[in-house]
């Protein structure tokens, strides 16, 4: 085999997914249905609501909440799937495991995607049940000073978006950010990035693909940058979560993010996973369930505070 990804990871070392296009996303919009996995979800509360976009959409978000609510903090929780593809079971599952893991409530938005809806409109998504989080903070019983955006991949992404939104609008910051192997910038031009060319699950060409779907135009992109520039605001991040795959394009963006939050003295928990590729929690194996529990520990000990 190429790459040394654990055995754990079994058939899906060997996963190879087709460049995206249309039909690709059609297939993909017939087979992820967020709001079965949801439905199916026994034994925890889950409330579905709607909340209505400045553009007349009705966006759908699911809160999650945990039979023991031990903390007054939320997680936003964002999820990837290269801004084309619905939270999958895998998202769902774990989504479920964070709520119950810290004690809290969560939000799951099931943002629009790019592939009808490019940069900005996901992004507004999120940042709209953001503000949401906030203005109904009473009503939701939570507090808007506790609220820990998370995301995995382009969810990832997303949350940074949120973030440096709530800097720029000034509106109440982040308590916490947890970023699973997440797309960063649209620069592609790590050595990872150039490396992992035909890794399992996710690769530099898909992510090609994916910016070319998520910033389809010169003013998307030039939006985007705009919107996504950290330099003066590296240390204004709250405490971070940051995980990387070993074998994943997208590994090195994480590090160096990580590394320059670091530098600009923001507080840090860097955890470069080994054996890895990206996605590799979908999996139900050993090395997923014990950095799926290290996420969770973190968490609890935003929650703490």
């Amino acid at each position: 085999m190429k790459y040394a990804i654990n055995k754990q990871f079994g058939i899906w070392r060997y996963a190879r997914q087709p460049v995206m296009g249309k039909w690709f996303f059609k297939l993909g919009e017939k087979m992820v249905n967020t709001q079965k996995y949801f439905s199916a979800i026994k034994n925890i509360q889950v409330a579905n609501i709607e909340h209505t976009t400045p553009d007349g959409y009705a966006l759908k978000s699911y809160v999650i909440t945990p039979q023991r609510v031990t903390s007054n903090a939320v997680i936003l929780y964002l999820h990837g799937g290269g801004f084309c593809f619905k939270g999958s079971d895998a998202h769902v599952a774990n989504a479920v495991k964070y709520a119950e893991g810290v004690g809290c409530k969560l939000l799951f938005v099931d943002y629009r995607l790019a592939h009808n809806y490019p940069y900005p409109t996901p992004e507004e998504d999120c940042i709209l049940m953001y503000k949401y989080l906030i203005d109904k903070a009473k009503e939701l019983g939570i507090s808007a000073q506790k609220i820990i955006v998370a995301g995995d991949s382009a969810g990832g992404n997303l949350s940074l978006g949120v973030f440096y939104a709530a800097c720029r609008q000034g509106l109440p910051r982040p308590a916490g950010l947890m970023l699973i192997y997440p797309v960063v910038d649209n620069k592609m031009q790590t050595a990872s990035m150039k490396q992992f060319v035909d890794t399992p699950m996710w690769h530099a060409k898909l992510n090609q693909a994916m910016w070319d779907t998520y910033l389809p135009t010169k003013e998307s992109a030039n939006l985007f940058a705009q919107n996504h520039v950290e330099t003066n605001l590296y240390r204004a991040f709250p405490k971070t979560y940051i995980e990387s795959a070993q074998f994943d394009c997208l590994r090195d963006e994480a590090l160096a993010l990580a590394d320059k939050l670091q530098q600009a003295g923001v507080d840090v928990t860097l955890n470069q996973t080994q054996g890895t590729m990206h996605g590799y929690d979908q999996v139900d194996c050993q090395i997923s369930r014990d950095n799926i529990q290290k996420r969770i520990d973190w968490l609890v000990r935003m929650v703490s505070r």
